[in-house]
Parts: C-alpha cells; structure tokens; sequence
C-alpha cells in the first residue's frame, strides 16, 4: 500500500500535528483547520500547557476524529504477545510492550529539537520520517530522531479496496459469488416461465424481493472483489 510522499512545512511551533494529519491524509493543512474549528493558535494558559507561547495547538482526539472522518484509523495495531504478553511498568502504569511493522505508516511523538522539554509531531510514510520542522530535510531517517511515542495509522479505504482483492480467499468468493448469482437468476427466470398466471403472482409476492436482494448483495461482493466499489 502506497501512502502520501509529501512533506508539508509549519511556519510556527505549534502546528505540528494538523500539519501530520494533513500529511497522513494527503490533502492541506486548511482542511484540519476547518475540521477541528480552530487553527491551534489560541492562547491557553491551563498549566499542563509547556508550550512557551501557551498556544493551544491540537489534541489526540482531534486528530484522530479527523483521520477517522477520511477512512484512516489511527493508533489501530494490535500487540504481538507469542503466547503471553510482555508488561512494562512505568509511571505506574502496566502496559503492554507490542511490535508495530516498520511498514506501517505512522505519526510519530519525538523530543523537540526547538523547544527544549516538548514534544513533536512528525510523519512516518513506512519509509522515511516527513518533518515539517522547516529546519528538518523533507525526507529523515528515523535514526536522527528520539522517538517518544508511535501511532500506527491503517488506511481503511485503502484495505478494502486495494489490499484484499489479490488474496487466495477473496478471490474464491468472487467465484462463488458469480456462481450463486447465475444460478438464482436462472432459478428466478424458470420459475417465471413455468408457473401459471396465479402461481406466479405469489411466487413473485413471496420470493421476488429476497432473491433481488441476494443478487445485489452477490453483485457488490462481485464489485468488491473486482476493485470497482467499496463495500458499505
């Protein structure tokens, strides 16, 4: 799966998770804005807030409901246990240690290099590091930085349409599919053709309507399997 290669770049310190999300998303950074209903550029004085200017910014879960509103999961991996899984303590707290693909796209919380005690947002394509750090190249390797947190993002559109159809099991539900499609309408047809007149009002009253929404749910399979729409 082919993820957005662009790097975007903030002109401030503050923005750098809209900025991410536009990446992950492949569109610009205005579209966030106007997502969340604000451009991060609010004062905000609460005293968890270590930005030195206490700009508001962005939070978790408004990046995560704007990803979500274009099909992308973000932070959707599961852990890798090998029978049991292994705990980490900190802070604490007991978490889970899991393995996350290097493959998978990513946004990722990395120390500031700008802001001394702050954090980072930058985007992991599955290849390079995408920091719109201006002092930052386009394209990073992970090795520059210190990594704090990783979010794994999973393109949900991307999976259904894309990635599905060349396994062996979609391809035999798409045979299956026509088949099952031939033979109700062939059985619908004949069906027609041989019952009388008033044997066929009510085989058309009691079965028209299941074997049409069989064809159509067997049709959609069909397109799904072929790449042509998505399955709601």
């Amino acid at each position: 799966m082919t993820w957005p290669n662009k790097t975007l770049k903030q002109p401030d310190t503050f923005r750098c998770m809209a900025y991410v999300a536009a990446m992950i998303a492949g569109c610009e950074v205005e579209e966030v804005f106007q997502f969340c209903g604000h451009d991060g550029s609010a004062i905000d004085n609460d005293e968890r807030n270590r930005h030195p200017e206490k700009r508001r910014g962005f939070m978790d879960n408004e990046i995560s409901a704007f990803l979500a509103s274009r099909g992308i999961a973000r932070n959707a991996v599961g852990a890798l246990c090998d029978g049991q899984p292994k705990w980490e303590t900190e802070g604490g707290n007991r978490g889970i240690l899991c393995r996350i693909p290097d493959y998978l796209a990513a946004e990722l919380t990395v120390y500031s290099d700008r802001l001394p005690g702050c954090t980072h947002a930058v985007y992991w394509d599955g290849k390079v590091v995408r920091d719109p750090n201006p002092d930052r190249p386009d394209e990073g390797k992970i090795e520059d930085y210190r990594v704090k947190a990783w979010y794994p993002v999973v393109n949900l559109n991307e999976g259904v349409n894309n990635q599905v159809h060349d396994c062996p099991s979609c391809a035999a539900l798409r045979n299956d599919a026509r088949s099952m499609i031939a033979a109700c309408e062939a059985a619908d047809a004949l069906a027609t053709h041989h019952l009388g007149d008033w044997r066929k009002a009510t085989f058309r009253e009691e079965y028209e309507h299941p074997i049409v929404a069989l064809c159509a749910a067997l049709r959609e399979l069909e397109d799904h399997g072929n790449n042509k729409t998505p399955i709601s």
